[in-house]
């Protein structure tokens, strides 16, 4: 039943990551919901399983844009595995930590990715073009992730797939 539900949460935000509008102030940058629902796993489920979330959200990532397939799940995985290691330390449920960690792996997530990119010759940005899409994704990142961490909640709850520690 979890990979059932992680495959629901995955669907519904690459279908709505991918038709909703950008902001052309933002750097024309989406939404980052499929690195929410990996985020949302990152601090509610065990390492093995938040790791296979975030790789699942980074393969749909990259297929629903320009990427080449696997690069997003590297950097999703990594950006993760980071928030996992801390996850003890953080007020989980707490809005604000869930938009200052939308923030700040949207910004993370974005600055390794034009890294990457930019290193293998498949993007090229001018330093502030990439600074701006950074910083997009961070607003978007810090706006959008409480709202889909709280509707991936609501659903691991309906499902009856609250860990233990979290009722």
């Amino acid at each position: 039943m979890k990979g059932l539900a992680l495959l629901l949460k995955l669907a519904a935000a690459g279908a709505l990551q991918a038709v909703m509008p950008t902001a052309p102030w933002l750097g024309g940058m989406r939404a980052p919901l499929l690195l929410a629902i990996a985020l949302h796993y990152s601090l509610t489920r065990d390492r093995g399983f938040a790791l296979f979330a975030a790789i699942l959200a980074g393969l749909l990532q990259d297929a629903l844009g320009r990427t080449p397939l696997g690069v997003s799940s590297f950097v999703f995985g990594g950006a993760m595995l980071m928030v996992g290691r801390f996850r003890a330390d953080l007020f989980r449920s707490a809005s604000v930590t869930q938009a200052t960690l939308g923030a700040l792996t949207g910004a993370g997530v974005t600055l390794a990715l034009w890294m990457l990119l930019a290193l293998a010759g498949w993007v090229r940005l001018s330093a502030g073009q990439g600074i701006i899409r950074v910083l997009g994704v961070a607003v978007m990142g810090a706006l959008t992730a409480p709202l889909a961490i709280r509707v991936a909640e609501r659903l691991d709850e309906a499902l009856g797939l609250i860990p233990a520690d979290r009722r």
